[in-house]
């Protein structure tokens, strides 16, 4: 610590050199702990085990003094000297540490306390019966003495209240409540900011009042500190009180206004300062109304003089964003007045820096960082201390200047090139400073070559017409043939804006396929290769363009790299992350900079670039802050779109941090967010008929869609989304120019996807990994609990009921005929899916087209047979691109009836089969869609013998539905047995490979089948059992299946066990029989059935005798005739008694008495 009590102070400070009654002392103890004590009138002040005092002993005693407590008095010590110790021939190397070295025991030296030896007499006396203390080191004596006075002396030193002390003292305290300022970087602070006696400061403390204590100290007499918080009443800095400052100085020196107050704007509520009547009822009163009244005459003096503003410096230590508040407060400062902003973190001063070096009104803005190095000074001992901080925090600084628009620049020119790494060169459109006529003369010679190339182009061609020149690029790429450079060079000019919709397509297309015919080369091993083809195709003529001056070339040049981006991002990317590019497009718009065309197409190529990973990561600073401020300032719609969108997409994949929005504070990320939303809503809802202009705006709530919130805030949006939903009107109005939408209908149709897409539904497996990671996440999950969670099902069954109320489907529907693009059918596919997934949706959704949108957009992902293909399904001609609208048609096929869903025209259910049987068969189907294809299937197959034969000969699908007779999930064994049973009722092909009837399977295979059957009626879930009976009731018609189950009878004795519990419903033979319930009779109807078919396909007496022999035995007579003794009582049709009647007369003709 230091100490300087002998230092003269005038002013504030002349009162703090002596300790007063009032003053907030702090006292250095033996220990090195530093404690902070009110020193008040006839007071005790104790200290613990160090002993106490009574605190008039240093009323008037000057600060520094070393104080021992002897009997609760003090004594003043005089100052200790640093001797110089001589060094020995003495080590400590024949030192034994251990219980007998010293021994004074701990009790004695108790008693020795107790009995008022002084704290010196009894290290002496340790000392002197140390064993080992003469063997030590000089140093080491020194270090035993200091211990030992820490432990045993009862001495304390008062430190001066001087800036540097107090500031070291909370730093090791509790570093976090001053902002880990450390006492070096507060000098700098104040050094930064020319604080001096006489001045005028404003300050925004939020480091308990350590900026204000220490402006205070170095204003002396003079001055004025105006501070500005955000409490009501005046702040309580808890680090001023330690200053010891005078009352009256504080009063006459420091002002306070909160946030609102400070606002030019607002208008102070106050409470009243007279009474109403005029009348003042007590003296009280009258005090307490006058109080009121210079109360709020200090606030409108104080606000009074903030806006008259001559401040000459602003200091800042705040948590809140620091640019914001220095944007508040500028108007307040004189010219060239110092701003210094301290922040713990280097990212807070980064962002501001980065503001402020694009504003002319800030002068040099510089981050400092403090660095410090504490030593240890003693005589022959002075080196580095072994422990110091780490950081003191960061420092920004800048200077006020005045931006004088009628000020004049010299001219300069920056290099013209910038060498890549190849050795190419970008020419950068800057202000030259060569001769008008050398510019123009550069500009005409430039446009003769590219008409030049223009012309060489078309006579290769045979043609001047863009259409015609795009017609015979897509044809040699397809005849493989190689295209001349000059073909690459006009290619490149036709992304331009303003050119004709069915152009600019069909150029997409062209590059596409040069895309990706090169990409596919035989000799391209590995993906960079096909970049570097692809970048070397093209990078001369964009290089070519980007040298020139005028404008037109270089929107060639932008536009196509932006293209690039949507057809092979990573081509885009490298040229992108060129050097000098970036670079480029900024001089261009400093060049032009009233074009709204170069920037938008400049937005637009950022947008896409913030899209990707390798192009985001290299954004320059130049491009972020020329968005950002494009953002806040420009009044063009279509160019705010654009650059919104770069900025969400930068900012939604985690390069928020360069865009003003600190990592760490996530409310700012969450308002940034809030901001972009605005824009782009108010961007759509203001955007007229011709919504296609709004491309980007779409795309941006696409994006931002993604997040629950966001879902709901679209939805709950009427004008908003009625504006997006009529949309569907301008689709229908030009439905055979597709290209005039662009990419209108994928962005809308993704909205919608994204607004009514449930929670992925995870399996057993995946949903205890789940729970392990919220378990480990431990507190983060529990405060993300208290907040809605807007994916959740209920949310999204009401944004989609509220979707389709407005028109939805509609416009899903109009977008599948406005668009040839797989990719959009597809999303549109999950759409319908999400909607669909409430059952209350799906007859209004079949009502408006659905089923047949959907059907259209499976016919448009079939894939054609292929015997390259490398899945069985593909060479069968049954691979599908589309597995989300398989499964939205499969829930509808589901509750609705198939005719509802694909007409009456049979050729239509006929051609869904495929798809639902691929639905089922494909290997990454999850089992939902396993489930809701066989149960589609069911319903298809139940329309007719036909249909069921079509699913039959499916190839694969009777395979597929045998392994799944087997699964362990109950659904899907049950939605498989319902669908056999259908099938071996319609099919005949199913019915022989189950029967054993025909060719198609062996005797084993239809035995180990039926079994598989008889199983199934036996499981614990009644709609299986009543599937697999009814499939046993069938083909029990045939005589080989008849006879193959008898085989099973002699083998395991359980078939007949089974059909008899099938057929007698009581459980306990003492119980009274219940009335059977309703499903009960439908096993009993498949049971007696399966009974009767079996025993009258037997008529051989061998046969006969065997069969009732074991009929008998497993109790099957008393299940027949208690069917028939219910019959008495309770109302059983005609189709269960007639064939019980049929197996009983067959019983009784075989000699078994069914009447005992």
């Amino acid at each position: 610590m230091v100490s300087s009590a002998d230092e003269k102070r005038s002013g504030p400070s002349s009162s703090r050199s002596h300790i007063q009654q009032g003053h907030n002392v702090l006292f250095l103890l033996p220990s090195g702990e530093i404690k902070s004590v009110r020193v008040g009138k006839n007071s005790t002040v104790s200290f613990g085990k160090y002993g106490s005092f009574n605190s008039d002993a240093l009323v008037g005693q000057p600060y520094g003094l070393t104080y021992d407590i002897i009997d609760k008095k003090l004594k003043v010590l005089p100052p200790k000297t640093m001797d110089e110790l001589e060094d020995t021939d003495a080590t400590n190397e024949l030192i034994n540490d251990g219980n007998i070295v010293q021994p004074l025991t701990s009790l004695e030296i108790e008693a020795l306390k107790q009995s008022g030896v002084h704290a010196s007499d009894i290290i002496k006396k340790q000392i002197e019966q140390h064993a080992n203390y003469t063997l030590k080191t000089e140093y080491s004596k020194e270090k035993y003495k200091k211990r030992k006075e820490a432990k045993f002396s009862k001495t304390f030193t008062t430190i001066e209240p001087t800036v540097h002390n107090i500031c070291e003292y909370w730093f090791n305290k509790d570093r976090a409540r001053i902002k880990d300022i450390r006492y070096d970087v507060l000098a700098l602070m104040l050094n930064f900011a020319g604080v001096r006696p006489g001045g005028r400061y404003l300050v925004v403390d939020e480091a308990s009042g350590l900026l204000v204590s220490a402006v205070l100290d170095r204003l002396g007499d003079s001055g004025r500190l105006l501070t500005i918080c955000d409490t009501e009443s005046p702040p309580a800095y808890p680090v001023v009180p330690l200053m010891n400052f005078d009352e009256n100085f504080i009063n006459k020196t420091l002002l306070s206004l909160n946030w609102a107050t400070a606002d030019e704007n607002h208008k102070p509520i106050l409470p009243p300062s007279e009474p109403e009547d005029g009348v003042f009822m007590t003296e009280r009163q009258k005090s307490r109304f006058n109080k009121r009244k210079k109360t709020n005459g200090d606030l409108y003096s104080t606000r009074d003089e903030l806006f008259e503003g001559g401040f000459e410096a602003l200091l800042i230590a705040s948590d809140y964003e620091p640019f914001s508040i220095t944007e508040k407060l500028f108007p307040y400062l004189v010219g060239s007045a110092p701003i210094v902003i301290h922040s713990p973190y280097i990212q807070v001063v980064s962002n501001v820096n980065a503001e402020m070096r694009h504003l002319p009104q800030y002068l040099g803005p510089t981050i400092t960082e403090g660095w410090l190095r504490q030593y240890q000074v003693l005589p022959g001992r002075t080196h580095p201390t072994m422990t110091t901080s780490g950081s003191g925090g960061y420092i920004l600084h800048a200077t006020k200047v005045y931006d004088d628009p009628n000020a004049s620049a010299v001219a300069y020119q920056r290099n013209k090139k910038r060498k890549t790494d190849t050795g190419s060169s970008f020419m950068t459109p800057e202000t030259l400073s060569e001769t008008e006529t050398s510019t123009k003369a550069g500009a005409k010679e430039s446009t003769t070559l590219l008409l030049s190339i223009y012309s060489t182009q078309a006579a290769i061609m045979g043609d001047t017409s863009d259409e015609k020149f795009l017609n015979n690029v897509i044809t040699e790429c397809a005849n493989n043939t190689k295209l001349l450079p000059d073909a690459y060079s006009r290619l490149v000019s036709l992304f331009v804006p303003g050119l004709e919709h069915s152009i600019k397509a069909k150029a997409f297309v062209a590059l596409s396929s040069i895309c990706s015919r090169h990409r596919h080369l035989p000799t391209e091993e590995v993906d960079e290769a096909g970049t570097h083809n692809i970048v070397h195709l093209f990078l001369p003529f964009i290089e070519s363009r980007l040298s020139e001056v005028e404008e037109r070339p270089l929107l060639e040049a932008f536009s196509f790299v932006g293209a690039l981006f949507s057809v092979d991002w990573q081509s885009g990317a490298a040229i992108f992350n060129r050097d000098g590019f970036q670079d480029t497009m900024m001089d261009a718009l400093e060049l032009y900079a009233s074009s709204s065309e170069l920037m938008h197409t400049v937005a637009s190529v950022l947008a896409s670039a913030c899209g990707f990973k390798p192009s985001r990561s290299n954004l320059s600073s130049r491009c972020i802050i020329w968005l950002d401020s494009t953002f806040r300032h420009t009044k063009d719609e279509k160019v705010k779109a654009a650059v919104t969108l770069a900025l969400l997409k930068s900012q939604t994949t985690g390069n928020s941090s360069e865009l003003n929005i600190p990592s760490n504070e996530e409310t700012d990320v969450k308002e940034r967010e809030e901001n972009l939303f605005d824009s782009l809503r108010n961007i759509l809802v203001n955007s007229g008929e011709h919504l296609n202009h709004a491309t980007d705006a779409v795309e941006g709530l696409t994006y931002l869609s993604t997040k629950a919130h966001f879902k709901n805030r679209i939805v709950d949006d009427d004008e908003l989304l009625k504006k997006i939903i009529s949309t569907h009107r301008q689709f229908k109005r030009n439905p055979s120019q597709p290209e005039h939408f662009g990419t209108m209908p994928f962005g809308v149709a993704a909205l919608v996807a994204n607004l009514c897409s449930y929670r992925l539904r995870l399996s057993e497996e995946q949903a205890q990994i789940e729970r392990l990671k919220k378990m480990a996440s431990g507190s983060k999950s529990n405060n993300k609990a208290t907040t809605t969670d807007y994916d959740d099902d209920e949310y999204v069954r009401k944004r989609g009921k509220r979707l389709i109320d407005l028109g939805v489907v509609d416009l899903l529907v109009s977008i599948t005929k406005v668009t040839d693009s797989s990719a959009t059918k597809s999303v549109v596919g999950r759409a319908l899916l999400g909607l669909i997934e409430d059952k209350n949706n799906r007859g209004k959704i079949l009502q408006a087209g659905g089923g047949k949108t959907l059907m259209s957009i499976i016919r448009a992902s079939h894939k054609p047979k292929s015997e390259e293909s490398t899945s069985e399904l593909g060479k069968a001609g049954m691979e599908f691109a589309d597995l989300d609208s398989i499964q939205a048609m499969a829930k509808l096929a589901i509750t609705a009836s198939p005719l509802q869903v694909f007409g009456p025209d049979t050729n239509v259910s006929i051609e869904a089969i495929k798809p639902l049987a691929y639905l089922l068969l494909h290997p990454s189907s999850s089992l939902l869609q396993q489930f809701e294809s066989m149960m589609a299937l069911t319903n298809i197959s139940s329309m007719g013998p036909d249909l069921a034969t079509r699913v039959t000969q499916t190839e694969g699908i009777l395979s597929k539905l045998e392994f799944l007779l087997l699964s362990e999930n109950n659904m899907i064994r049950r939605a498989a047995t319902e669908l056999i049973c259908n099938l071996v009722s319609g099919s005949e092909d199913a019915f022989n490979r189950f029967s054993g009837e025909g060719d198609s399977t062996t005797h084993n295979q239809a035995k180990s089948r039926l079994h598989i059957l008889f199983a199934l009626a036996d499981v614990d879930d009644e709609p299986t059992n009543l599937a697999a009976s009814g499939a046993l009731a069938i083909l029990t018609s045939s005589a080989s299946a008849s006879k193959l189950i008898l085989e099973l009878e002699f083998e395991h004795h359980r078939a007949f066990r089974i059909l008899k519990q099938l057929i007698h419903t009581s459980t306990d033979e003492g119980d009274e029989e219940t009335e059977p319930k309703e499903s009960n009779l439908g096993l009993v109807h498949r049971g007696v059935v399966c009974v009767r078919n079996v025993l009258v396909n037997f008529s051989s007496a061998s046969e006969r005798e065997r069969l009732a022999s074991d009929l008998v035995e497993c109790g099957m007579v008393d299940g027949l005739t208690g069917v028939i003794k219910r019959a008495g009582n309770e109302s059983i049709s005609e189709d269960i008694l007639r064939p019980t009647a049929e197996a009983l007369k067959w019983l009784m003709d075989s000699g078994v008495n069914v009447l005992a």
